[in-house]
């Protein structure tokens, strides 16, 4: 499924930019400078407890705040690491969506302190729908 014309895709990238305006307050003084862009990986796998994605990513992209921007596929990066308070210069997002399409497993790494991972659950289909994080999954934080 092209991923541009999936709803899911799209539920996912309005957490990516809800994300980034978190990610942006939440910058300043000893906090320090919040990442310039994330990168965002779709993995093929996850771990069984549906909390941290596994496997070789299978699509990249880079996300600035205000652009979306495909990478292409097998494209290496290296993330920026240098650090500003809690931040580093780029955010890792990575996500899964599980085979039956009621989850997707969220993992956004933003620094060596700033990292959390948790399930999102998928309620309805299409337009009409929205993820939740599921509690019932767990939740890990750094």
């Amino acid at each position: 499924m092209d991923w541009e014309a999936d709803w899911l895709h799209g539920l996912i990238f309005q957490q990516v930019e809800r994300a980034w305006v978190g990610v942006q307050g939440e910058g300043g003084g000893t906090r320090g400078t919040p990442p310039g862009r994330f990168y965002i990986q779709r993995h093929a796998r996850c771990t069984a407890d549906l909390l941290t994605c596994a496997g070789p990513a299978d699509m990249l992209w880079a996300y600035d705040g205000a652009a979306l921007v495909p990478l292409p596929a097998g494209r290496a990066f290296v993330l920026n690491r240098e650090e500003s308070g809690m931040f580093w210069g780029d955010g890792l997002i990575s996500f899964h969506i599980t085979p039956d399409r009621t989850h997707v497993v969220w993992n956004a790494h933003m620094g060596r302190r700033y990292a959390r991972g948790y399930a999102l659950r998928v309620l309805g289909e299409g337009p009409r729908a929205t993820l939740e994080r599921d509690g019932a999954l767990g939740l890990w934080v750094v």
